[in-house]
């Protein structure tokens, strides 16, 4: 049975399973929810026995996260997981009949650089029955190349043709954030809309955007893509990226004050 080798990651995964043991209500509930007896998870938690894969996605499940999330680095563990255990209880989710789980790049124009596209990431992932949301989002600094990060952690639901996200990041920033969507044409996994949050400006201010979430096959959604993620000036886009650009200025239209947005055809 495949096991958690790496150091790093045995280390990682004892300090957050420790973090996250201590805002649980019951260990009990826990390790009933999880599978595993209390001795087992004890030893897991001292750091004195290593979980299989399997073991591991099962308290991942049982903590309401994903198995990466648990593996991250600890200062990158999402610190409001109880918090958006209650968000998503009190949300009714459908059937994910728009959003497919996975990973997407995230387009949008930047807020603070002018004639920037901003291209992040959004990872979309079911914990405990409900969808979860982790964005990568490059800092607002010119030359930045994906070397720095706000990463923030939400929920999803739905209504009708359209897609809803919340998200915060409470470490460094405390703000929230949303993203409303809708598929990008009938025959694409994309997503486009709007995104509104607090531009991180000297004196943060609101704003809201059009953005483009581009979905990533599996076989390129690993790590690696966080390479692509960047604040990019609009001079020096790619083909593909000046593309996803010119969708992002046809999809919404200023009309007597109100931003008016239209679905793109194929």
């Amino acid at each position: 049975m495949a096991v958690l080798r790496t150091s790093i990651l045995q280390e990682n995964f004892t300090t957050n399973l420790k973090a996250l043991a201590k805002k649980q209500s019951s260990i009990a509930d826990l390790c009933l929810k999880a599978q595993i007896n209390r001795q087992q998870f004890n030893k897991y938690l001292n750091g004195t026995s290593i979980p299989s894969v399997l073991i591991a996605h099962k308290l991942a499940y049982a903590l309401g996260i994903s198995l990466d999330m648990l593996m991250e680095a600890p200062g990158d563990l999402d610190p409001s997981v109880a918090s958006f255990e209650q968000l998503s209880n009190a949300i009714t989710h459908e059937p994910p009949k728009l959003m497919r789980q996975g990973v997407y790049l995230e387009y949008s124009r930047s807020a603070v650089l002018p004639d920037h596209l901003v291209i992040g990431m959004l990872h979309i992932y079911s914990a405990r029955g409900k969808l979860r949301l982790k964005r990568k989002l490059p800092y607002p600094v010119l030359g930045n190349t994906g070397r720095r990060f706000w990463t923030y952690f939400g929920t999803c639901t739905y209504t009708y043709n359209s897609v809803h996200m919340i998200y915060a990041n409470w470490s460094e920033r405390q703000n929230f954030g949303t993203i409303n969507a809708q598929r990008a044409s009938p025959l694409s996994d994309d997503l486009i809309g709007l995104r509104t949050g607090i531009a991180s400006r000297q004196v943060p201010s609101p704003f809201s955007t059009a953005v483009y979430l581009q979905f990533l096959p599996p076989e390129d959604s690993n790590l690696a893509t966080l390479r692509k993620s960047s604040n990019r000036p609009i001079s020096d886009l790619t083909e593909s990226e000046s593309s996803i650009l010119e969708k992002l200025q046809s999809f919404g239209t200023v009309s007597d004050g109100i931003l008016r947005c239209q679905l793109l055809p194929n």
